[in-house]
């Protein structure tokens, strides 16, 4: 009896390590890659949109040439880099977690800043 109870602790901690691996499972570009709408709020300033497209290549656009996007990922979380080069260099750098609709959401906000010294939130709907 002592051996069957050894082995079915043993099966119930395997398999809840298996499902917590799945939770924390690493989002691959192909599911990060894509068009997303994203929404920021910059403290003390006024919030907008703008569009971002993110490539499996860990580079992206935003539809502005003097824009350059990097982005990498660590399990669900995400950083995105934006250097808007108009007409000084600011480097402004997201970060957030990927759900099921796109990055971050209203209610869980991811956060920026950038080399200003400006902070805010974030989120983003993937568009396409």
């Amino acid at each position: 009896m002592r051996t069957f109870g050894a082995r079915l602790v043993a099966q119930v901690a395997i398999a809840s390590v298996a499902l917590l691996g799945i939770g924390m499972a690493a989002v691959g570009a192909n599911k990060i890659a894509g068009t997303y709408t994203v929404n920021v709020h910059w403290d003390g300033l006024s919030s907008g949109t703008f569009n971002l497209t993110l490539t499996r290549k860990h580079t992206g656009s935003t539809g502005d040439a003097l824009h350059t996007v990097t982005w990498s990922s660590a399990g669900r979380k995400v950083t995105i880099v934006i250097t808007f080069n108009i007409p000084m260099p600011v480097v402004a750098t997201y970060h957030g977690k990927v759900t099921a609709t796109g990055f971050n959401s209203v209610a869980h906000p991811g956060t920026m800043t950038n080399s200003n010294g400006l902070s805010g939130t974030w989120f983003a709907t993937k568009t396409a």
